[in-house]
């Protein structure tokens, strides 16, 4: 059967839509109306054909032919017809290929290789074989369905696909011990049986290998093979990079191993290994081999690393880098199936991931290197290294290399890692805002004191305890607020500025004044960056000096005043009774030392908790490196 010329009992895929099929530039000697006839014995058309069968209906159409269903009514089956087409029926070149697919086809007896059962002659002159009817879909087919289902992901329908894939491999391997090379390998040239059969279609290309100890196939088919050098046939994008430059003396089955591992790649990865709509495009992916690798072209599917290297040498551009073999290539699938890991081709695997580890650590510590430079060889190595390790956990290189890498700090923050930064920040943010409402709302129970010590400037007493509410409100709004918006308030510095400005006409700004603007700048510095750090400490300097400033000019009017080496305070706007006085020193004083204490407790605890996390990270790491 050639390309299309399926006879599962599905409708066609669609592949063939969506790329090239077979190529075919090669020379010609003529129009092949002219070429002289290869001699074949073909049966001579009798009554018998119509009296023994029963033509049914159309399963597909090729570029060479038609297969039908056939009921034989002598033996009482239902076969499949495969007939040339009419326009081909006088060119000599079109009948050697159609005969030569039905005989090379005919003598691989195989079971997954669908056997012929007769070759003839139709009443209306048309060559026709005859062989099994299947039933079941392409592996293509199943590929796609797998590809939509939800449970695409699933081991057990993995396993039963590669155990087919495997079944494949064997029977392209008999072909090979036959002096038989396929030449166009592809899911939709794999029919998936209903009962669990797995079979081989399409040898309508298939190259027969000179050697001086051919076979009888090889004997008796070699001399209908009409490709000539230059020629490429199959199907791009599955063919091996030898197969589609035309060079015929170098395709042998190694490269059919190629196009197996293209089948592999698809399987495990859903898509397929090149990609293109053109046919320059898939012979450039051919030629200029891409990423390889099912594992990181699907990270989704979670590919064992095992199929991964498999997929990675049958797909090799050099032939000597491939299996050898299909059947080598089935052996790996099978050691794989039956939980055979493969040990050594690990570690050997392990130390070339560790020595790209190193290439790449080499890279981020040169000091040529930008930033962005030394970052993506850092995630070049941390990738290399995780391989490794997965690969062989025992691979002191590997190991060795990541304590090198971690033991040297980065000269910038990732911008992943920063954000990551800054979101830790922020909910720092909204912890302490927290607190600082909570801060800011305490001033408030100061203003009873105040009131009992006599009000001399009420609306100074009002803007004083306002200031205090809007801190409060303002940290209030943070805490609860979203985090990605978290950050210092303004007002929480303009009303902290006044608030400390107030302050200092009760007690004047020599006393109380400094210890809450240090307190308060303590608490700032702890939740803003460096940027706002100058900012926090101008204002509460300021908040000092700025009464004592407007003293001096007569603005305000003196607060200290020095009586026979006594200092003297004069408040502005409230009076000193004594039990009031008393009592609101005592309570201030408690309070600030209460709120500082709680406030520096907090972020204490905040920094152990850093610590503890960074002693349990190395810890880890170095029983990881152990």
């Amino acid at each position: 059967m050639t390309k299309d010329d399926k006879q599962p009992s599905v409708p066609p895929t669609s592949v063939g839509d969506e790329q090239p099929k077979t190529v075919a530039n090669r020379p010609q000697k003529g129009d092949g109306h002219s070429a002289p006839l290869v001699t074949t014995r073909v049966a001579q058309p009798t009554s018998e054909f119509a009296t023994r069968y029963t033509v049914g209906e159309l399963l597909g159409e090729g570029g060479m032919g038609a297969v039908r269903t056939l009921y034989d009514t002598v033996i009482g089956r239902e076969i499949a017809m495969k007939v040339i087409r009419g326009n081909f029926r006088d060119r000599a070149e079109m009948v050697s290929r159609f005969l030569r697919e039905a005989r090379v086809q005919g003598q691989l007896e195989h079971p997954a290789i669908v056997p012929v059962h007769e070759v003839g002659t139709t009443p209306d002159g048309d060559v026709y074989f005859t062989m099994k009817r299947l039933r079941g879909t392409t592996l293509s087919a199943a590929i796609t369905a797998r590809r939509d289902a939800d449970d695409r992901g699933s081991s057990s329908a993995l396993r039963r696909m590669l155990s087919a894939f495997s079944s494949v491999c064997l029977a392209v391997d008999f072909a090979h011990s036959r002096g038989v090379i396929h030449r166009d390998l592809k899911p939709d040239n794999i029919v998936l049986g209903d009962f669990g059969e797995v079979y081989v279609l399409d040898w309508g290309i298939a190259k027969i290998q000179s050697s001086a100890e051919r076979d009888p196939i090889a004997q008796r088919a070699d001399a209908l093979d009409t490709t000539l050098p230059g020629s490429v046939l199959g199907t791009l994008g599955y063919m091996a990079p030898e197969q589609a430059r035309g060079a015929l003396d170098e395709i042998d089955r190694r490269s059919d191993v190629y196009s197996l591992g293209v089948i592999l790649f698809e399987i495990l990865a859903l898509e397929r290994l090149h990609v293109g709509k053109k046919q320059a495009e898939l012979i450039f992916s051919t030629m200029s081999p891409p990423d390889r690798s099912p594992a990181r072209r699907a990270p989704a599917m979670n590919i064992p690393v095992e199929l991964d290297l498999i997929v990675t040498k049958a797909t090799e551009y050099e032939r000597d880098a491939r299996f050898g073999t299909a059947r080598e290539l089935a052996e790996a699938i099978e050691r794989y199936l039956d939980g055979d890991r493969d040990v050594e081709r690990r570690r050997e695997a392990a130390g070339r991931h560790a020595d790209n580890a190193k290439r790449s650590i080499a890279r981020a510590f040169d000091e040529r290197a930008t930033p962005e430079q030394e970052q993506r060889a850092r995630a070049e190595a941390m990738g290399e290294i995780g391989a490794a390790l997965g690969l062989d956990a025992t691979n002191s290189a590997a190991k060795d290399a990541l304590v090198e890498l971690l033991a040297r700090p980065m000269r910038a923050v990732p911008a992943e890692a920063q954000a990551a930064l800054d979101d830790t920040l922020r909910a720092r943010m909204q912890t302490t805002a927290a607190w600082g409402a909570m801060s800011f709302g305490a001033m408030l129970a100061f203003l009873p004191f105040v009131l009992a010590m006599g009000v001399r400037q009420p609306a100074l007493v009002v803007a004083l305890f306002t200031m205090m509410a809007i801190g409060s409100f303002a940290y209030a709004r943070v805490a609860r607020g979203p985090r990605e918006r978290a950050a210092m308030p303004k007002a929480v510095l303009v009303s902290s500025f006044f608030g400390l400005l107030l302050v200092g006409g009760i007690f004047g700004p020599l006393w109380t004044t400094p210890i809450l603007a240090t307190a308060n700048a303590t608490g700032l510095a702890l939740t803003t960056g460096r940027a706002q750090r100058a900012v926090i400490l101008a204002l509460s300097v300021l908040s000092v000096t700025a009464p004592l400033g407007l003293e001096f000019a007569g603005i305000f009017p003196r607060m200290y005043e020095f009586v026979g080496g006594n200092i003297v305070v004069k408040p502005w706007f409230v009076s000193y009774p004594p039990v009031p006085t008393m009592c609101s020193l005592m309570f201030f004083s408690v309070m600030l030392v209460a709120a500082t204490v709680i406030l520096v407790g907090a972020f204490r605890d905040l920094l152990a908790q850093a610590d503890e996390r960074q002693v349990s990270h190395a810890w880890q790491l170095q029983q990881l490196v152990r």
